[in-house]
């Protein structure tokens, strides 16, 4: 059990990083990109 503990914050992060991906390519139509500004200068 621990093996997947270990393994579970790290399938959250990559499907975070995969939809924020997603809501950036529709945010790209958007004028308004002040986050994405903010996520590519971290």
């Amino acid at each position: 059990m621990e093996e997947s503990l270990e393994w579970l914050p790290i399938i959250i992060i990559i499907m975070v990083f995969l939809i924020l991906d997603i809501l950036f390519m529709y945010d790209s139509t958007v004028p308004q990109s002040t986050d994405k500004s903010i996520w590519y200068q971290s």
